[in-house]
């Protein structure tokens, strides 16, 4: 059968979710289909080894690289390329991490979409209506969609690369600390305020214990950070320094956190985090929305760590019994800015996660049994799985 061409119309940057799920498209595709990926965007491919990045690379198409200006004739002009194109979107339905190919369409036109605002106005409807198909990330997405009227969805995980995040020994570089894992984008959606409240309590009883975390914003100034002054449990929010970075050492001093107490990473190259991940006796994620499935939590539970996570939006889609420490109580969120509706978002109880750092702690063998489970179901949604199930389903909606 002639190989398909399928462009990628996102950057590939190692440092965000959206350019770990594409290179593992582009991956897939690369390796194991008839499907070549066409880079409408800038590709890096720092996330991953050098051999499997030399490999990828030469099955990858980067017209841009030969023709810097290539797109221009065909951004908002009407002109299509002829290829199909599978396209970003975020809240709003806005592209993600698109430059050069803003305004480019393809033969046929796929979109991928993670979202956080349960409010899809009509105007965005109709965008995704006008899509050939539309994947969502999350069993929560979906489902808005599907009752704002856009039919032709389905919902398809992200996965884990079971060959780089799998149980194996820690290197037991803090000797008997009990250390908790944290991970994502700093952002009130992703409750980082509600953890530093609950390990605040757990520190006092328990001050050997270790927060290793990988928290970072290059956006500070974003709507999403800002968010953060509608927290219970901030009494301002730590501005962004004078160039513009986040000032992650503030956040700390309002929870009375010394240096004793943390190890933070703003940046940690993604190949690697599997071993910094299973250095923790535990993982933590109170958020309070996901438009996805968490794709941090998913690889802290393919590494066989006991992670505890909130009871909401696409987090139901990776908690399953016995696999991983759920927080059940989970009370509304208030709106934080006007036309935000935050229907299904979840506010943990700072309590309820105590507790069950507690139980980890005081039940070291019964937790380990549970990461176990939780590496096993991971494990059932690779990426090599979930990448086919959505290029099955973008097939069967047109590709020529």
């Amino acid at each position: 059968m002639k190989p398909q061409r399928i462009g990628i119309s996102w950057a590939i940057l190692p440092v965000t979710g959206w350019g770990i799920y594409g290179y593992q498209i582009i991956r897939y595709m690369s390796l194991k289909t008839r499907f070549i990926p066409v880079m409408l965007e800038d590709i890096n491919l720092d996330v991953v080894d050098k051999l499997e990045a030399t490999v990828v690379s030469r099955l990858t198409e980067k017209p841009l690289l030969q023709q810097p200006d290539g797109l221009i004739p065909f951004k908002n002009t009407g002109k299509r390329l002829p290829i199909p194109i599978l396209h970003a979107r975020g809240t709003g339905v806005q592209p993600q991490f698109a430059d050069h190919s803003l305004g480019v369409i393809g033969s046929h036109n796929h979109a991928l979409t993670f979202f956080e605002n349960a409010n899809i106005r009509k105007e965005e409807s109709e965008t995704y209506k006008r899509f050939a198909s539309v994947t969502a990330g999350s069993t929560w997405n979906g489902e808005i969609l599907k009752n704002a009227g856009v039919e032709k969805t389905s919902v398809i995980f992200q996965g884990v690369d079971p060959a780089q995040f799998h149980p194996a020994p820690k290197k037991g570089l803090f000797g008997d600390r009990f250390v908790i894992f944290a991970g994502g984008k700093m952002e009130y959606r992703k409750g980082q305020d509600i953890a530093l409240a609950a390990l605040k309590i757990f520190i006092e009883r328990h001050p050997e214990t270790l927060l290793l975390c990988i928290w970072d914003n290059q956006w500070p100034h974003s709507s999403a950070y800002r968010q953060f002054s509608n927290s219970p449990h901030l009494p301002s929010v730590p501005a962004p320094n004078a160039r513009g970075h986040l000032q992650i050492d503030k956040w700390f001093e309002i929870f009375g956190l010394s240096r004793k107490h943390v190890y933070a990473f703003t940046n940690y190259p993604h190949r690697e985090t599997q071993g910094l991940m299973r250095e923790a006796d535990v993982a933590l994620f109170p958020n309070r929305c996901e438009g996805g499935t968490n794709l941090v939590a998913m690889e802290t539970m393919a590494c066989g760590i006991p992670t505890i996570i909130s009871s909401n939006t696409g987090h139901l889609d990776i908690i399953h019994e016995g696999a991983c420490i759920p927080l059940k109580s989970q009370s509304p969120v208030p709106s934080p800015e006007p036309g935000f509706d935050t229907t299904g978002w979840g506010e943990s109880s700072v309590e309820e996660i105590v507790e069950q750092l507690e139980y980890v702690y005081q039940n070291r063998e019964r937790a380990a049994e549970i990461g176990l489970r939780g590496a096993q179901r991971m494990h059932q949604l690779s990426w090599d799985r979930q990448v086919s199930q959505l290029l099955t389903f973008i097939e069967d909606h047109g590709l020529s």
